[in-house]
């Protein structure tokens, strides 16, 4: 839900400095969020597990006659409401953070000359990418054991990720506000809030923002049609397993970094409607034998299907950039945290928006 509101935060970054500074405060604000609410989840004990386990510490599911086993705590299906909250509240840090970088990459972007244009956004998501992986690579390797259906007989556990993972927005307050150097902004270059809203009504009305925000959302909402079977034809019929399938994202994350660095090296300067316009069609290409051989039951493998996430990564990587270089075009000065907030909000519909569209489509089929 946080991410629905980033536009929000940009507008907020945009229009109320603190200290004079419209984007290192906000940075340094949302990490100690963050990072509050991670220690939070890390010091919360969890409720006993809903299935007892044997000795070997793996559920028991199934009785001897493959009957659905008692349960150990039924109480434990209604208590994660608190952990929920804690971590949106965490997600909520973050996309403080998050938006506040992003309209300073912007402002940054905007001084780059036109023969290197794209070289910064380019350059953050490759950074972004290279995280990722190493968070994939914590859970791939450190929950990966039983109690998480995974074949390790060891496991770190989940108050012990949390701990873990507040320690990068630690680090970030610091590292933010010591070592960004950003322009305090003089009270007489500060637009109010009626010169604001004017600047931003004339660029969405505007019909190059109008084309930008119907294509940034309908694209999303297209791609995302899907079945809900899906997960069930990953799991039962490919047959893929928990420390295969995190150890192939973990590839595809290096894949996806690698795409972006190509991109900065040698593509900056094509056609951008060309790059979207091929990598899409790659995408689709690459997208449908995997599926159909597994559903079909040609191939049913799950090296095979997960093959799919290997060699979709780096022209997903080309379509994903891309698509992000029109925002530092779009954006008036001043509206740097709004623009790119709106622009990625659209991006990411709601699940229900996408699962209603799924279910109108393929309902003929069902």
């Amino acid at each position: 839900m946080p991410w629905t509101f980033k536009f929000f935060f940009g507008m907020l970054s945009d229009c109320v400095p603190i200290l004079k500074l419209r984007r290192k405060p906000y940075i340094c604000i949302g990490w100690t969020i963050c990072c509050g609410m991670m220690l939070a989840l890390a010091f919360t004990p969890l409720p006993d597990p809903y299935y007892c386990r044997d000795t070997e510490g793996k559920y028991i599911t199934h009785s001897a006659e493959n009957v659905p086993a008692k349960a150990c705590n039924e109480d434990a299906a209604s208590s994660g409401g608190k952990f929920a909250v804690m971590m949106m509240f965490a997600i909520f840090g973050m996309v403080i953070a998050d938006v506040a970088a992003d309209g300073m990459t912007v402002e940054i972007a905007r001084r780059e000359p036109r023969s290197s244009r794209g070289y910064t956004q380019t350059s953050a998501y490759l950074t972004r990418s290279i995280g990722q992986a190493c968070a994939v690579a914590l859970i791939a390797f450190c929950m990966n054991g039983y109690e998480y259906s995974g074949t390790f007989s060891w496991t770190l556990s989940f108050n012990q990720i949390c701990g873990i993972l507040a320690v990068p927005p630690a680090l970030m307050v610091p590292l933010s506000w010591f070592g960004i150097n950003e322009e305090q902004v003089p009270d007489e270059h500060r637009d109010t809030f009626e010169q604001y809203g004017t600047k931003v009504w004339e660029l969405l009305t505007g019909r190059a923002m109008f084309s930008v925000l119907v294509y940034q959302f309908c694209t999303p909402v297209v791609s995302s049609i899907s079945t809900t079977a899906g997960g069930h034809v990953k799991m039962e019929w490919a047959g893929v397993k928990n420390l295969q399938n995190q150890l192939f994202t973990l590839f595809g994350l290096l894949l996806f970094a690698w795409g972006l660095w190509l991109v900065r090296k040698h593509f900056l300067h094509s056609s951008w409607r060309g790059m979207m316009l091929i990598t899409s069609a790659v995408l689709i290409a690459i997208d449908a034998p995997f599926v159909f051989l597994t559903i079909f039951d040609v191939v049913r493998n799950q090296y095979f299907y997960l093959g799919e996430t290997v060699l979709i990564e780096i022209p997903a990587a080309a379509n994903f950039v891309v698509s992000t270089f029109v925002i530092v075009e779009m954006a008036a000065d001043g509206t740097e945290g709004i623009v790119y907030g709106m622009l990625t909000t659209v991006r990411k519909p709601p699940p229900e928006v996408q699962v209603l569209i799924s279910f109108c489509s393929l309902s003929p089929f069902f």
